[in-house]
């Protein structure tokens, strides 16, 4: 191990890797109604680079957790920042729909390599006692990284142009593989014993993958129409509307990492009946609202609970199961799980196109009452 100064300092630099893999994630919804003037795209069109970026990222969490075990962290946190600077890139150079949503699937690739390599590595660096607010604190990285995507991608494209928004993206990654190199372990303990089985055969284990793909089904289907809802629907100026979603995610930051310690606290089960309550009751009013405060107000609300819920979730497991295998079961966790929630953003898409937003998001409301109904009963 790398005693306490070294582990603080890994943790620093997954810090900055989770906010830059975020920015490249997110930015794309924060720069859409940019790239849908310029391309000429509907509302389903508008969805599909999130929905490629998901499915990716699915099939890169469904290898992840055995990729870490074969090459280790570093390996795996090194090709995850190539991919997301080549999905950078990609996007920034792209001349048609088909490129943007290729290029947004590398971008989802990124994303589903680092996170499983993050965990394992900071689950073996910190003890089981702390590992709800370390992984608070990279969630919370997570949600900066949306702050950034916003204020950074808004302030550049409404100077620059979009694209060069992207091309900056991918200069930081490259500074994130020099401190890689330089900082990550080259080694980490090798289990060679599985207990996979036994763990899949926990009805917590089943829950908690409704619960997950509940999660993303309604967190990427929102966050990924809000920007241009605020600006098609609500008439909300491009910067101001950008300024609005950095605000709500610096609160997201702080409830993720308030969600680690509210699950040390409470258990799993009040922690997650809580923010779906306050997601869910927000969520509502601002799918029904016109009003601009009002809809402002609901989304300070529902971003920070809704990012506060995925922290209770993950954190979780290490609770519970051995950490030499939450590699291998968050790798599987999250492709499932992201399979699933990709056909939210295009099923929403589709919803708003024929029938309106309100319609679409009311949907999302649903769910969150259902993934209620699941806690109650089955947690």
């Amino acid at each position: 191990m790398l005693g306490a100064v070294g582990n603080s300092r890994v943790l620093l630099l997954i810090v900055y890797m989770a906010t830059l893999i975020a920015m490249s994630r997110l930015m794309f919804s924060a720069l859409a109604p940019l790239i849908k003037a310029e391309f000429t795209l509907n509302y389903l069109q508008v969805g599909s680079p999130t929905s490629a970026a998901l499915v990716f990222a699915a099939l890169a969490y469904g290898s992840s957790g055995f990729l870490t075990y074969r090459f280790g962290p570093r390996v795996v946190l090194l090709l995850a920042t190539a991919m997301m600077i080549t999905g950078a890139l990609g996007t920034a150079t792209s001349t048609n729909f088909a490129s943007l949503v290729l290029f947004q699937g590398a971008a989802g690739l990124g994303e589903g390599l680092f996170y499983v390599s993050a965990i394992v590595l900071l689950t073996n660096l910190y003890s089981a006692s702390k590992v709800g607010r370390v992984v608070g604190i990279m969630e919370g990285a997570l949600n900066f990284g949306v702050v950034l995507a916003l204020i950074v991608g808004t302030g550049v494209s409404a100077l620059f142009g979009w694209r060069n928004a992207y091309l900056l993206l991918s200069v930081l990654g490259v500074l994130v593989i020099i401190f890689e190199v330089r900082m990550l372990p080259k080694s980490m303990p090798n289990y060679h014993h599985t207990y996979l089985r036994k763990m899949f055969a926990d009805p917590f284990i089943a829950t908690l993958f409704v619960l997950v793909s509940l999660f993303f089904v309604v967190y990427w289907s929102f966050w990924g129409f809000v920007p241009t809802y605020l600006i098609d629907q609500l008439h909300i100026p491009y910067v101001l509307s950008g300024f609005l979603g950095a605000f709500c995610f610096i609160l997201a930051s702080l409830a993720a990492f308030a969600g680690g310690m509210l699950l040390d606290r409470v258990g799993v089960k009040r922690a997650s009946l809580l923010v779906i309550i306050l997601s869910a009751f927000f969520l509502a009013l601002f799918a029904l609202t016109r009003i601009v405060f009002l809809a402002a107000i609901s989304l300070m609300v529902v971003l920070p609970a809704l990012g506060s819920w995925l922290t209770i979730l993950i954190a979780s497991f290490p609770k519970r199961y051995p950490r030499h295998e939450l590699g291998r079961m968050y790798g599987i966790l999250f492709s499932v799980s992201y399979l699933v929630g990709s056909f939210g953003p295009i099923l929403v898409g589709h919803i708003a196109d024929t029938y309106g937003f309100t319609s679409g998001f009311l949907l999302l409301v649903v769910l969150l009452g259902l993934a209620g109904l699941i806690v109650q009963k089955r947690l």
